[in-house]
């Protein structure tokens, strides 16, 4: 009577656990990296929220930028201010930075 071998061997099996833990390693890899990006991401939409929100105040109410500064905690607001050729027009970079990320406005206004 001939047995026929019904079932894998211990060799088929340490290579389909080898196979298997490497996938599970690069998915693991790939949802680490995926979280990364979505906190980088929400911040520098935080960011891009805010210096938009300060260009409209100041083009809308002319508001000086050291009351705005003080609104926000744990960001950095910069404001350079260039004259340009244009008679009466102002070229401003507005910079608004966290510990992640940053943001520039190039906008221009009329000077009074």
């Amino acid at each position: 009577m001939i047995l026929k071998n019904k079932g894998f061997t211990l060799l088929e099996i340490l290579v389909a656990l080898a196979i298997l833990s490497i996938s599970m390693l690069a998915l693991y890899n790939l949802l680490n990296f995926s979280l990364d990006l979505h906190s980088y991401s929400k911040s520098r939409t935080s960011l891009v929220g805010k210096g938009y929100e300060i260009v409209l105040k100041r083009l809308n109410f002319d508001e000086n930028i050291n009351s705005v500064k003080n609104k926000y905690d744990n960001i950095t607001i910069t404001l350079e201010q260039q004259i340009t050729l244009i008679p009466d027009i102002q070229e401003n970079y507005l910079t608004v930075e966290n510990k992640e990320s940053s943001v520039t406005y190039r906008y221009f206004n009329e000077t009074k």
